[in-house]
């Protein structure tokens, strides 16, 4: 039978878990409210930015196609200044640590099916989701991107730009943030057919003409690569959101089960103190009917 003692060094550790735990929710709670301005404010951007390109390229697109086939570049389905070496890429964002609810297995998850079926060059970043990659595809090669959890450099993101810009083909899985309570393992296609509706729909704005200086070739190359790197780095930060509102997530119901677990320690201490009352008076009174005999 457990003794006071027992109980007493249970509810220490419970207290003791309880306020670790507060302290990492509350961590966690900080980091999204940061990233979770900039990351919205960074939505509005990138599809304003995306807007006026797609806007470009439905009314210059008899001239691009026209550059496209001097510079020959084959994939017309796709109006690019970039040339590609025609391969596809997928790239996992997982994380470093654990802590971070089932987002990161659900991703990686979703990741590791979709290489296994699909022929293509492998990236991953996080130490987590390469321990996962490895334990079920222990002979495939990838690259891997050594980047914190928190605060990727900007160095770093264009080093990835560069490396993800060469293919005809680019695939990103990570976890977007819908709300606080649910984040969605998502598969990008940067470079899909999807692009292609964006542009029937800016075709309405065909009309439109702008001047270009130094040329139209020039200003589409550069648009483009910033276009790129800018989703990139979006989707990095898209990914640590959806990571830390997973673990504010996680660790409020971590603090709900050990609040559930003090609770049940408490009664049974509850319990033992009663127990041990009675007893004494049991005791007593045995005592108190010994001596009236």
């Amino acid at each position: 039978m457990i003794n006071n003692q027992e109980l007493l060094e249970e509810l220490t550790r419970l207290t003791n878990l309880k306020i670790l735990i507060e302290t990492y929710e509350e961590i966690a709670a900080n980091r999204m409210r940061k990233n979770r301005s900039v990351v919205l404010a960074s939505r509005l951007f990138n599809e304003g930015l995306g807007t006026m390109y797609q806007r470009i390229k439905s009314s210059y697109k008899s001239q691009i196609l026209t550059i496209m086939q001097r510079k020959r570049i084959a994939s017309q389905n796709v109006l690019t200044m970039i040339k590609r070496n025609g391969k596809t890429v997928s790239l996992l964002i997982s994380s470093n640590a654990g802590l971070y609810g089932d987002i990161v297995p659900k991703i990686s998850e979703q990741f590791i099916l979709f290489t296994q079926k699909t022929p293509c060059d492998i990236g991953i970043i996080g130490r987590l989701g390469r321990r996962l990659f490895e334990e079920r595809n222990s002979n495939k090669q990838y690259t891997f991107f050594d980047f914190p959890d928190v605060d990727a450099d900007p160095l770093e993101v264009e080093k990835l730009a560069t490396f993800l810009i060469q293919y005809e083909k680019i695939y990103i899985f990570y976890g977007k943030f819908i709300s606080v309570g649910v984040q969605q393992p998502t598969m990008l296609d940067v470079v899909g057919e999807e692009k292609d509706e964006k542009e029937e729909a800016a075709s309405k704005d065909s009309q439109i003409k702008y001047l270009f200086e130094p040329s139209l070739e020039q200003v589409m190359m550069f648009f483009e690569q910033q276009i790129f790197t800018s989703l990139i780095e979006q989707t990095v930060k898209e990914a640590e959101l959806a990571k830390f509102a997973s673990r504010m997530i996680t660790l409020d119901s971590a603090t709900e089960n050990v609040k559930t677990a003090l609770k049940a320690v408490q009664n049974q201490q509850r319990v033992l103190i009663h127990r041990k009352a009675n007893k004494k008076q049991q005791e007593l009174l045995t005592g108190i009917s010994l001596w009236n005999k």
